[in-house]
């Protein structure tokens, strides 16, 4: 009788060594979930922002390309007039020419 009760007293402690181990590696295992969800969650504030730095400077780009082709119209628009200013009579002059000669 001693005998078993020693055998079911080893498998006891067995049992209770097997669920202590199982225990510790289930909370390893939380522990690693809970580091990788904090690692997630960094590299998603890493990519956010990224993304923000990257939108300010395309903003940056695209106002600065706006502003050179302000400028250049605004140059086109003078080169425009002076030619005008230049020539002006003389097309006025030619096409009323040409109008009235099909008439």
């Amino acid at each position: 009788m001693e005998k078993i009760l020693k055998i079911a007293l080893d498998a006891e402690q067995k049992a209770q060594n097997i669920i202590a181990q199982a225990m510790k590696e289930k909370a390893v295992c939380d522990q690693n979930i809970a580091n990788a969800d904090n690692i997630k969650d960094e590299y998603i504030e890493i990519a956010k922002s990224h993304i923000r730095e990257f939108e300010e400077s395309e903003k940056l780009n695209t106002q600065t390309q706006c502003e050179e082709l302000d400028r250049q119209l605004e140059q086109n628009i003078q080169k425009l007039e002076q030619l005008y200013n230049t020539h002006g009579g003389q097309w006025v002059d030619e096409m009323y020419r040409q109008i009235t000669e099909k008439l």
